[in-house]
C-alpha cells in the first residue's frame, strides 16, 4: 500500500539561512527561495525510497511572492511533485501538525500510512504524537 509522504522544503531538500546561519527573518529579498540551493543527495534519496508513495511539500511561506518563488523552484529541482501536492502553510502562524491532521481525518487515513521528513526536532516530535513516522533530513544525506 503506498504512504503520503510530506516533506519540508527549507534546510530538508534545499539550504535554508543565510551565510550567518539567519533564516528566521520577517522579510525575505525577492528570489531568495527562488535561488537556494538544492540538497541533491537528500532529493535523490527520497526519490528512491518512496518512489511508489504519494509525495506532498509541506512548507511555510511568508507571502504569495514567496509561494511563488518556492512553486518555481519546486518546478526546477524536484519536478514530479505536482503543483497540486504542495501545500504552503502561512508563516508566521501557520500550523503544520494540524494541516496533516486535518489531511489525515478528511481522507480516513491510519496514521502509520503517513510520513513526515523535516530538518526541525521540535517538528517531528509534534508530528510523532499524531502516530504517524517522522524521519529527519540527515537521514537521507548520506550515500547509499
Amino acid at each position: 500500500m503506498s504512504r503520503y509522504v510530506f516533506i519540508d522544503m527549507d534546510g530538508t531538500i534545499c539550504d535554508f539561512g543565510d551565510n550567518d546561519g539567519n533564516c528566521l527573518r520577517e522579510e525575505f529579498p525577492k528570489d531568495y527561495f527562488l535561488n537556494k540551493k538544492p540538497i541533491k543527495l537528500a532529493i535523490e534519496n527520497i526519490r528512491k525510497e518512496f518512489k511508489d508513495d504519494f509525495l506532498y511539500i509541506l512548507s511555510c511561506s511568508p507571502s504569495t511572492a514567496s509561494t511563488t518563488e518556492k512553486n518555481l523552484w519546486l518546478n526546477k529541482n524536484f519536478p514530479e511533485i505536482p503543483e497540486y501536492c504542495r501545500v504552503f502553510i502561512p508563516y508566521p502562524g501557520g500550523d503544520k501538525v494540524s494541516m496533516i491532521n486535518q489531511f489525515i481525518n478528511h481522507y480516513k487515513l491510519n496514521p502509520k500510512d503517513v510520513v513526515y521528513i523535516d530538518d526541525s526536532v521540535v517538528m517531528l516530535k509534534r508530528m510523532n504524537r499524531l502516530g504517524i513516522l517522522c524521519y529527519h533530513s540527515s537521514h537521507f544525506m548520506v550515500e547509499n
